[in-house]
């Protein structure tokens, strides 16, 4: 514990943009990344999942359990977000954190769509490991939680999926990020309806 007397004033975290980011030129700075992931890691994991395949890599986060007001409208269902997807020549890896096996599961039983999984990785306290699977990725699919801002440091490409109603650190109706160079914003027209926004990730991934 520091105590009062070994310092003249404070300053809180969350107040440092107002000194650092007083316009967006300002974000330039670092919205091309500024984390790097462990090389050796994120080598053994990619060539783990591809297995001298050469299928594009797409991470996968689609929920929150964030206990902020509102932030259940951030989840989408697996099951909405991959069936538009399932024709594409594509290798799915998991990045949400939580025991969601038996959403895995049953969509490969009832829709034969696989999402792969690391079993010895802890998506959630393993944030080194974590770093390292989303940079095996070629691209990130994710919702606003901890994977969409990982990955944007580490300047992985990124598809955001922002509901109606977005934080504001997100900007207004713009697609682009001004925290992160590499996230593609894709937002609901219609409050609820993940149909739009993910029918344009997929036409983005057939580029």
């Amino acid at each position: 514990e520091i105590s009062v007397d070994d310092y003249d004033s404070h300053l809180p975290i969350g107040s440092l943009p107002f000194h650092f980011r007083k316009e967006l030129n300002d974000f330039k700075k670092s919205s091309q990344g500024w984390l790097e992931a462990d090389p050796v890691k994120t080598k053994h994991i990619r060539e783990k999942i591809l297995q001298n395949n050469s299928k594009k890599i797409i991470g996968l986060s689609w929920n929150t359990k964030s206990s902020l007001p509102l932030a259940f409208q951030r989840n989408v269902k697996l099951e909405d977000l991959l069936l538009p997807l399932k024709n594409l020549d594509l290798k799915f890896i998991n990045l949400q954190y939580g025991d969601v096996s038996k959403e895995i599961s049953d969509l490969k039983v009832n829709h034969g769509i696989e999402v792969l999984e690391t079993p010895d990785l802890d998506l959630f306290n393993d944030i080194d490991g974590l770093a390292a699977l989303i940079s095996a990725c070629d691209s990130v699919i994710s919702i606003d939680n901890l994977n969409s801002h990982l990955a944007g440091a580490l300047n992985t490409r990124n598809q955001l999926l922002l509901p109606y109603v977005a934080d504001e650190r997100w900007g207004y109706k713009t697609n682009k990020s001004y925290w992160y160079d590499s996230i593609t914003i894709y937002r609901q027209s219609v409050p609820g309806n993940w149909d739009d926004p993910i029918l344009e990730v997929e036409n983005n991934l057939k580029i």
